[in-house]
């Protein structure tokens, strides 16, 4: 969850928000986990170029020409050398901090423009909750051509399991007088319950199994959503270059002067006491 520290960005402006992801399916640590590679994928993130994005209060731009707007970046003649690099650039202004133990995981978009920040953010979360739908409902799919294949070959065994119970019965109007007869039946009576238990269980899961599929809820709970943030987290770079240089050069001039100093001290010590003595 962000606080109000969100509201900070080195070099212009950091949007940041926390989201809960309450899977149904799978431990809530491999599933968070998720978030990370997902983000940080190229494909994830070439899906997110085509996109328009705020770049002030008024004016959107895609975000692919945002991030090929630099002077590194804009001369590159191949176009797909030029996809790469926007993709890696856009990488780079996304971070992400996992909380295994709460299931939270928080996402930090950070740029010199505080409007493209919060977009990026917001359009971050969008399509990595469609994404991650996608890949449910996907998966959810897959689970149910399993299960109507499995309902076919089981419905085939359900019904030689009852034509073998009536054929039995049939030919055996005296089961009861023989033990062997009555061992016969009780296999075939079992029989016939396990692959009634198979074909009910195979028809919830199918039953389930179509929720899931058709289902578009979000699969994470945001908690808070992405600021719009107003003032830097760190001093710009370009004061701490000016100041790492100032200190550069002033340090070794101090230590110099002082070492002068320092001789020029003891050298008139030295000539006090000569003449005293």
């Amino acid at each position: 969850m962000s606080d109000k520290s969100s509201n900070e960005l080195s070099l212009g402006g950091l949007s940041q928000f926390g989201l809960q992801i309450p899977f149904s399916q799978g431990s809530a640590t491999s599933q968070i986990s998720i978030m990370n590679e997902l983000v940080g994928s190229f494909s994830f993130l070439e899906s997110l170029l085509n996109n328009q994005i705020n770049v002030s209060e008024s004016n959107q731009i895609s975000l692919y020409d945002f991030l090929i707007d630099d002077e590194e970046i804009k001369n590159i003649n191949d176009n797909y050398q030029l996809k790469v690099d926007a993709i890696n650039k856009l990488g780079k202004k996304i971070s992400i901090v996992e909380n295994y133990q709460a299931s939270i995981v928080k996402i930090s978009v950070t740029d010199k423009n505080i409007y493209a920040a919060h977009s990026i953010n917001k359009l971050v979360i969008l399509k990595a909750n469609e994404t991650l739908a996608n890949m449910d409902n996907k998966q959810a799919k897959e689970k149910l051509l399993f299960i109507n294949d499995r309902i076919l070959e089981v419905e085939l065994n359900l019904q030689n399991a009852e034509n073998d119970l009536a054929e039995f019965r049939y030919e055996n109007k005296q089961i009861s007088s023989s033990i062997t007869l009555q061992l016969q039946l009780d296999k075939l009576t079992r029989a016939l319950s396990f692959q009634t238990n198979i074909m009910s269980t195979l028809l919830e899961q199918k039953e389930v199994a179509k929720i899931q599929n058709i289902e578009k809820t979000n699969l994470f709970n945001v908690l808070d959503s992405p600021n719009l943030p107003f003032y830097a987290s760190s001093p710009r770079r370009l004061y701490q270059l000016i100041l790492y240089g100032i200190l550069s050069i002033i340090t070794p001039i101090f230590l110099i002067i002082s070492k002068m100093f320092y001789r020029n001290l003891m050298n008139y010590f030295n000539n006090i006491f000569y003449l005293d003595s």
